[in-house]
């Protein structure tokens, strides 16, 4: 008979059975005490890995709870979209915001850096979708040549903001690289949301401007940084 006791198999003894200790040649004569506690060791141990193994997987189902709520107001904006019918391709819309609920999920589940820039990241992927939207309904017919004087320029306003804000946020926390991508990454998918009323050229206008903007806040940040040094006393 065999005992099970975390990833290894342990047979039991019986009593009067004569057991090795380690590598060396040394034996010892099992006693019903002596019987009787190594079977209880082994359980004790069994159950004690059985209850940190449940523990666990409690942990990470609360922690999986808290990311789900964590992101909850990108599932009921899309729901409150997609019920007043503002958006011209609902099915495109709810993909984004679907793929964006997803990753802050994930993201708040994971912790550390990359749980830090899902606020910062949805608050910046806010603009780009607002600013969308709004423009979607101005006094315009939004044909291919009027999307491309007004909806586009927006698109590539609100990626310039939405670089802005992370950027500020991410120098002001000197935070990692892993936070920069993960902030980056749900930024766009949030004004993705948005930017999908005008088509995939939306997309790409958001994209476009958040790349300037990103590239605008780094050089700043670079020449203010080298200023900084230059200032130095001697």
């Amino acid at each position: 008979m065999w005992v099970e006791y975390g990833w290894r198999a342990h047979r039991t003894v019986s009593t009067g059975e004569r057991v090795t200790l380690g590598r060396r040649s040394a034996y010892l004569v099992v006693t019903p005490i002596i019987r009787r506690t190594v079977l209880g060791g082994i359980m004790r141990s069994t159950n004690l890995a059985l209850l940190e193994r449940r523990a666990r997987r409690g942990y990470e189902r609360s922690r999986l709870f808290r990311g789900l709520l964590g992101v909850l107001p990108v599932a009921l904006l899309a729901a409150v979209l997609l019920c007043l019918g503002v958006h011209p391709h609902p099915h495109v819309m709810l993909a984004a915001g679907g793929a964006a609920f997803v990753l802050g999920a994930a993201l708040l589940w994971y912790g550390r850096d990359p749980a830090r820039a899902v606020l910062p990241g949805l608050a910046a992927g806010f603009l780009p979708l607002c600013l969308a939207l709004c423009a979607r309904h101005l006094a315009h017919i939004c044909t291919d040549a009027e999307c491309v004087a007004i909806c586009l320029p927006v698109c590539l306003l609100g990626g310039v903001l939405a670089a802005a804000v992370v950027s500020w946020y991410g120098a002001l926390r000197a935070r990692s690289t892993w936070f920069w991508v993960s902030a980056s990454g749900l930024a766009l998918l949030t004004g993705a949301v948005g930017a999908t009323c005008a088509g995939y050229q939306g997309v790409l206008a958001v994209a476009a401007g958040y790349v300037l903007g990103f590239a605008g806040a780094f050089l700043f940040l670079r020449v203010r940084r080298m200023g900084r040094k230059t200032d130095r006393p001697l």
